[in-house]
């Protein structure tokens, strides 16, 4: 693992985390146009005026006087879509409903890029309507049956965001599990701030992360090859249909020194590209990168 100015230890889950300055991510993204009443994101906010509250919104969605007396005495939190001039920074939390699920306002930390990497990797963005016609969003991860996905990365999405997912073990295939993660929140930060698509992937989330710095991208990088990559022959590869994810990886590690090769594999649907760290830079490699999964790695 690297070390420096830049990292601290957190022992609770043994990850590495970023120093105070840290990149504040834009709430009001969040919102969509398509919300209902009852479906919209809100959020308690420090010390809210009355001059932040749009007169109009308030109007537009039929809220009451009331609703407004509450939100200004920070009694319930109140829909991002009636605030103005509100700086994200000042948001301490996010829910749909008033005192369930509230989420943590999200921030571009090395562990939120490293998750995005995993979610990239092993993890997909799904919304449906729930029986009773409700709209679920879900962010499911499935891996094999280890440590790393039955304590490790639960424990890091609850730190990112404060909400605990569930874990499930299939019943049919034991050494499966799947990290369920229910929040539309959640999902919405993934979409509208990460660039991930619903159901099928593309590269719109590296697109993203080609505009992080260094340490933010060796963190998505890691999450990349905790799941998609590992342990080849005598050294490591990551593998993946993504042209543009593997050119990514091979600028990102050839600018700190480490060689790499790139293999393809023709498909009659697609092409299969593997980056491969040449054993020379192994040692480099495993300096540089913070990967937590070690089992794909000994």
């Amino acid at each position: 693992m690297r070390h420096g100015a830049y990292w601290k230890r957190t022992a609770s889950i043994g990850i590495y985390a970023a120093s105070p300055t840290i990149s504040c991510m834009d709430c009001f993204k969040l919102h969509s146009n398509s919300d209902s009443k009852h479906e919209l994101i809100r959020a308690w906010v420090s010390n809210l005026e009355q001059k932040e509250i749009s007169d109009k919104r308030v109007s537009d969605y039929g809220f009451s006087k009331e609703s407004k007396s509450c939100w200004l005495r920070q009694q319930r939190p109140v829909p991002i879509v009636v605030l103005e001039n509100v700086n994200s920074s000042r948001i301490t939390g996010l829910c749909v409903r008033a005192g369930k699920n509230i989420c943590k306002p999200p921030a571009l930390t090395p562990e939120l890029a490293y998750l995005a990497g995993v979610i990239l990797g092993d993890g997909h963005v799904k919304n449906y309507l729930h029986p009773t016609g409700y709209p679920q969003h879900v962010i499911i991860i499935e891996k094999m049956r280890t440590p790393y996905t039955e304590s490790y990365l639960p424990q890091l999405i609850k730190a990112v965001f404060g909400i605990r997912p569930r874990v499930y073990t299939h019943k049919r295939k034991s050494e499966l599990v799947r990290i369920s993660v229910a929040s539309k929140i959640i999902c919405r930060v993934f979409t509208k701030l990460l660039g991930f698509s619903v159901g099928k992937k593309d590269d719109a989330p590296v697109i993203i992360a080609e505009k992080w710095p260094d340490e933010l991208k060796l963190q998505f990088l890691a999450g990349l090859f905790d799941t998609d990559g590992g342990k080849s022959g005598n050294s490591y590869s990551l593998g993946n249909t993504s042209r543009r994810m593997i050119d990514f990886a091979k600028r990102l590690l050839e600018k700190n020194h480490i060689k790499t090769r790139i293999y393809t594999q023709t498909f009659p649907t697609s092409d299969y590209w593997h980056l491969y760290v040449t054993q020379e830079s192994k040692t480099a490699f495993q300096k540089l990168v913070p990967v937590r999964n070690r089992r794909k790695f000994v």
